[in-house]
């Protein structure tokens, strides 16, 4: 932005000395220029003997009256204004449109963290199920369990003699309340 604001001001410097300060045509030919503009143009000011006649101006510049003048003033305040309101029009865009980018941003991480949620409420969910499953399963071998241990101990037989390979036995029933399940040793508390 600063760079670009360089830049112009040094092509406007550029433009108003060649406009204001340079004859309109180059060294070789501004002979002809001084011959045909400025020497008419002194000769036409001496003649009169009037100071209010402007003297010959070099390249292009516009000497302009008080009327000019004013206008100018007028129209440069005038346009003043436009470039400031456009200015403030082009920030409160540029801010809206962050605003608003913003605003998409974090609908977007809303309906993420929603989905993201509803997902592990769903997973969590399943665990519950999967847990309250696992819980009757202890329960019902507990209560198994139970029935066989006081069925041995009322001095009726079981209904198999040897305990069955990976199942619950009253006879594998530890004093410390704990069952032993048959093959790999795994203990559940009962």
């Amino acid at each position: 932005m600063q760079s670009e604001a360089n830049w112009l001001m040094e092509r406007a410097k550029i433009i108003r000395q060649f406009k204001d300060n340079k004859p309109p045509l180059p060294p070789p030919l501004n002979v002809l220029w001084y011959l045909f503009y400025d020497l008419p143009t002194y000769l036409r000011s001496f003649s009169k003997g009037a100071l209010d006649v402007p003297g010959p101006v070099d390249g292009f510049k516009v000497v302009t009256t008080g009327d000019d003048l004013r206008q100018m003033l007028k129209n440069q305040h005038e346009y003043l204004n436009v470039c400031l309101e456009r200015r403030r029009v082009r920030q409160e865009s540029s801010t809206t449109a962050k605003q608003n980018h913003l605003e998409q941003s974090i609908e977007k991480l809303e309906r993420m963290t929603r989905s993201q949620f509803e997902q592990l409420t769903g997973y969590m969910d399943s665990l519950t199920g999967r847990f309250d499953e696992v819980s009757q399963e202890v329960g019902r071998l507990a209560n198994a369990m139970r029935t066989d241990a006081t069925a041995e101990g009322a001095g009726e037989p079981a209904a198999s003699s040897a305990p069955r390979r990976g199942t619950f036995h009253a006879s594998r029933l530890e004093s410390t309340g704990r069952a032993r399940l048959d093959p790999g040793g795994v203990s559940y508390k009962v």
